[in-house]
C-alpha cells in the first residue's frame, strides 16, 4: 500500500499514460488464459456523452480498436456493437456498446428495437447476464437512458429477480463533488431500483471515472457469480410508448407507430442475418478448396456474415421502387389578400423594414397594397408599394370577427368546422380543406377597435378581429416519374431534412453543383427524400426556397422507404447522397463528400456518377490519406474484378486491403478524349478578363494549363496557338477562342 501511494504521488503521470499500471492488481494478476473463460454478455446502455464507450475500452487488450469515443453533437456509436475485454478471474466480459439515447441519427423508438432484438435472444450463449446504465454523477439526476432502460426492466424483463442484473454505473467521478457522490450513493440509486419486495436485496452500482474502473470490475464479477440469464418479452408497442414517450417529450401515437416500424425492420434485418451465418455456414467446409483459386493473399470466398466486406461478384442492385409521381417545383403564387409580406426598403419610415404583415387588399387609384403590421402593441395599416414587399411564399393570414364572447368559443371549440372561419376563409378566396388537410397554424392574435393587439382571451372588448395566420405548403407540380426520367440515366438519391444543421449547407452547395455539372451530364437527375421528422409543411417549404430545379418525393412516399434505402445503402446519418443508375444498379454512397470537395469539371471528367462494368480499365486517382500507402500508384492502370456486398469495387492489386471507395479511381480515357472550354472575346484589352472568367465558371482545379488554343475570328480565319501565344494583332474581334486540356497522367484532375 505504501509503495503504491509513492508510486502514486511521484509517477501520477506515468500511471495516467500507462493503462497497465494503474489498473486494478487483482485483474491484471489474475487474467485467466484465453479460451478457458467464461463468457459474460454485458449490454451497456445510456445517454450520448455519458461515457459509455470510454468504459468498454478501458480493458481492451492491447491493439484491438475500441469503441470510438469522444465529444460529437450527434453522438459515436451508431449500432450495437460487441468488444471482448480482457479476462478476469474465470470470466471473459463481453461488452456490447449501444448507440447513446439522444443520438440524433438513432432515434429513441429505433435504439429500444435494437436492444429488444438483442435482448430476445434465444441461444443461452448470445443472452446477456447483465445491463449497465451509465449516468454521470455530476447531474445528480437519473437521465433519460437511465429511465428508459427502467421502462424496459419493468414492462420486459419476466424473470423473477430481474433488478439482479442491472449494474447502475455513476461516471466521471473525477468531476463531482463529495456532496454529489454522497447524493448518488443515498439517494440516486434508490430512486432507480425500486423498493423491496420487487427490487434486489444489494443492489449493485459503481463509481467510476477513465482513471479508475475498480467498482466497475467487481460488480462484473458478482454478475459471474449469477449464473441466471436475462429472459426478455416484448411489450405491446401502446403499453411501452405510454411509459417513454412522454419522458422524451414526444407525441404519443406518433412514438407508438415508429416504434412498431423500427421493430420490424430490425426483425427482417436480423432474419436476414440468420440467412446468411446459414448459407455461409453450408460452404465452410468448401472454402480451402476454393481459396485455392484465388490469387494469393486475396481473401477467401464464403466468410461470415458481419464484416465480410471481401466477396466479389456482381454490381450491387437496388429495388427503388420509385413512386409513380414525384414533385417539381411549380410557379411562384402571386400577392393576393391574406398573403403574407415582409417589408423593405422603405426610405421614409425605415422603422417598419423588416417587419412581417399581411395583405389587406389592393388599391387601384394608387397602385399599392394596403398591408396591416404590427406596431408595438397595436395593428396599424399602411399602403406601400409592392417594390417594398417581399412575399412570404406559403405565409396566409384569416381575420375572423367575433361579435361576442360566444363566437370565440365556438372558434375554440369547433375551429375549421365553425361557420366563422369557414366563412372568412372563403372571403378571403382560401380553401378551408387544404388549411385543415395541410396547414400548420404558425400565430394566433386579437385586435380590438381601437386598433390594440393582443394574444390573450382574457378581457377582450368585443367586437374584435381573430387573425389566424397559416403556413401551407409551397406550389408543388405533381409530374410522372416516367415523364421526368424519361431522358435520365443515373440519379442522386439525396436524403435529408429541414431539421438537420447540416443539411441547408450542403443543400446550398448541391444546388451549386447541380447547375453546373448537370449542363455536362443532362443525363443526371436528383431525387429529394425528406427525413420524417420533418412535417409534410416543412419538407416542402425547405424544398421550395433551399433546393435547386431537381424533383422531391412526396412525404407519404418518403415515409415508406425512407429507413429502407437508408438501410439498403448502409447510412450512418444524413445528409447522404446516394449515386445509382436508374435500373437500380449502384454507384457509390459517397456523393456527399463529392459534392463537397470536388469541382463540377473533375467529377464530369472522371466519370465519377458512372458505373464501372467489370473489365472496365480503371486508375486510381485520389488517394486519400486512409490509403496513402498506395499513393504511388496513381495513374498506373488496373482491371475491375468484381464488387463486395457495398457495391465497392475491387482491382487487381493485392496490396489494395479490400475494395476501394468509388471516388478513388477513374475510368482510364481514351488517346483521344479532351476536355475544351469555349468563351467569345470581345476585344484585345478584356481577353485575359474573359479568358480567366470563362476558367472559373468551369470550376477547373488550380494549376490546369491548357495544350493548346484554337482562335476564329469575326472573318472566318482560324488559326491554333500553342502555350503562351498571344492572339495576333491581325486577327479580328470579337474572336471565338477554344482552349483544349488533354488530362496529363502526372496530375490528378
Amino acid at each position: 500500500a505504501q509503495i503504491i501511494h509513492h508510486m502514486q504521488r511521484k509517477w501520477a503521470e506515468k500511471l495516467r499514460n500507462s493503462p497497465k499500471f494503474w489498473k486494478p492488481l487483482y485483474v491484471r494478476a489474475s487474467c485467466s488464459e484465453p479460451g478457458t473463460a467464461t463468457k459474460l454478455n454485458l449490454l451497456v446502455v445510456g445517454e450520448v456523452g455519458d461515457g459509455k464507450s470510454t468504459l468498454i475500452n478501458a480493458f481492451l487488450p492491447e491493439g484491438t480498436e475500441g469503441a470510438k469515443a469522444g465529444l460529437a453533437a450527434r453522438g459515436l456509436t451508431k449500432e450495437i456493437t460487441a468488444y471482448h475485454w480482457i479476462p478476469i478471474l474465470g470470466l471473459q466480459p463481453v461488452l456490447y456498446d449501444s448507440p447513446g439515447v439522444g443520438d440524433q441519427d438513432v432515434t429513441i423508438p429505433s435504439l429500444i428495437a435494437q436492444i429488444e432484438e438483442r435482448l430476445k435472444e434465444t441461444c443461452s450463449d448470445n443472452k446477456f447476464n447483465a445491463v449497465l446504465v451509465t449516468t454521470p454523477l455530476v447531474d445528480v439526476r437519473v437521465k433519460l437512458g437511465a429511465q428508459v432502460v427502467r421502462a424496459l426492466i419493468d414492462k420486459g424483463f419476466v424473470s423473477g429477480n430481474k433488478w439482479d442484473n442491472i449494474i447502475l454505473v455513476g461516471t466521471k467521478s473525477d468531476l463531482a463533488t463529495e456532496e454529489q457522490l454522497d447524493f448518488f450513493r443515498n439517494e440516486l440509486v434508490r430512486e432507480f431500483f425500486p423498493l423491496a419486495p420487487e427490487g434486489p436485496k444489494n443492489p449493485l452500482f459503481a463509481i467510476a471515472n477513465k482513471k479508475d474502473y475498480t467498482d466497475v470490475v467487481k460488480c462484473i464479477l458478482e454478475i459471474g457469480k449469477r449464473p441466471s440469464h436475462i429472459e426478455y418479452k416484448s411489450p405491446s408497442a401502446e403499453q411501452l410508448s405510454r411509459l417513454v414517450a412522454e419522458k422524451c417529450g414526444l407525441e404519443l401515437k406518433a412514438f407508438e407507430k415508429e416504434l412498431e416500424d423500427a421493430r420490424q425492420r430490425e426483425a427482417a434485418a436480423t432474419e436476414r442475418a440468420k440467412k446468411a451465418e446459414m448459407k455461409a455456414a453450408q460452404y465452410a467446409p468448401y472454402e480451402p478448396f476454393l481459396r485455392a483459386f484465388l490469387p494469393p493473399g486475396s481473401a477467401p470466398v464464403v466468410g461470415p456474415y458481419k464484416g465480410n466486406r471481401k466477396n466479389m461478384g456482381a454490381p450491387k442492385t437496388v429495388d427503388l421502387s420509385l413512386p409513380r409521381q414525384l414533385f417539381r417545383k411549380g410557379p411562384d403564387e402571386a400577392l393576393r389578400p391574406g398573403s403574407r409580406v415582409r417589408v423593405k426598403g422603405l426610405q421614409g419610415a425605415q422603422h417598419y423594414n423588416d417587419r412581417q404583415a399581411y395583405c389587406v387588399k389592393w388599391l387601384d387609384e394608387n397602385g399599392r397594397w394596403r398591408v396591416k403590421l404590427e406596431d408595438g402593441d397595436h395593428e396599424k395599416e399602411v399602403d406601400i408599394r409592392p417594390d417594398n414587399v417581399e412575399h412570404l411564399m406559403g405565409h396566409y393570414t384569416v381575420a375572423v370577427t367575433l361579435s361576442t364572447p360566444s363566437d370565440l368559443e365556438e372558434l375554440d371549440s369547433e375551429g375549421y368546422n365553425g361557420t366563422l372561419l369557414k366563412s372568412a376563409c372563403t372571403e378571403a378566396g382560401m380553401a378551408i380543406e387544404r388549411l385543415k388537410s395541410m396547414a400548420d397554424v404558425e400565430d394566433f392574435y386579437f385586435t380590438e377597435n381601437d386598433g390594440k393587439l393582443t394574444r390573450k382571451k382574457e378581457d377582450l372588448s368585443f367586437p374584435v378581429e381573430a387573425k389566424i395566420t397559416w403556413i401551407l405548403p409551397p406550389p408543388l407540380q405533381s409530374v410522372s416519374t416516367s415523364d421526368a426520367l424519361r431522358n435520365k440515366k443515373r440519379l442522386g438519391l439525396y436524403f435529408g431534412g429541414k431539421w438537420c444543421p447540416h443539411c441547408p449547407p450542403f443543400s446550398t452547395r448541391l444546388k451549386e453543383f447541380y447547375a453546373t455539372y448537370t449542363k455536362s451530364d443532362p443525363e443526371f437527375e436528383v431525387i429529394y427524400i425528406s427525413s420524417q421528422r420533418d412535417s409534410r409543411c416543412t419538407a416542402e417549404q425547405y424544398f421550395l426556397k433551399e433546393h435547386g430545379d431537381w424533383l422531391m418525393m412526396s412525404c407519404d412516399d418518403a415515409a415508406k422507404v425512407f429507413q429502407d434505402l437508408m438501410c439498403e445503402f448502409n447510412l450512418n446519418g444524413i445528409p447522404s447522397f446516394v449515386i445509382i443508375n436508374k435500373d437500380g444498379t449502384f454507384i457509390t454512397e459517397y456523393g456527399r463528400e463529392i459534392v463537397q470537395e470536388l469541382p463540377p469539371h473533375d467529377v464530369v471528367q472522371d466519370k465519377m456518377f458512372y458505373d464501372l462494368p467489370l473489365g472496365q480499365e480503371v486508375e486510381l486517382s485520389k488517394i486519400g490519406k486512409k490509403r496513402s500507402h498506395l499513393a504511388s500508384l496513381k495513374h498506373q492502370r488496373f482491371t475491375v474484378r468484381g464488387f463486395d456486398q457495398d457495391g465497392d469495387p475491387y482491382v487487381n492489386l493485392e496490396d489494395a486491403n479490400g475494395a476501394l471507395q468509388r471516388h478513388y479511381i477513374q475510368p482510364v480515357k481514351g488517346a483521344s478524349e479532351e476536355v475544351s472550354i469555349e468563351v467569345l472575346i470581345s476585344s484585345k484589352d478584356e481577353a485575359e478578363t474573359e479568358l480567366k472568367a470563362a476558367i472559373d465558371k468551369a470550376q477547373l482545379s488550380d494549376g490546369i494549363l491548357a495544350d493548346y488554343m484554337v482562335v476564329t475570328d469575326a472573318t472566318k480565319k482560324t488559326q491554333k496557338l500553342g502555350p503562351g501565344d498571344m492572339i495576333p494583332e491581325s486577327m479580328r474581334y470579337p474572336v471565338s477562342a477554344k482552349l483544349v486540356f488533354e488530362k496529363p497522367k502526372s496530375c490528378t484532375s
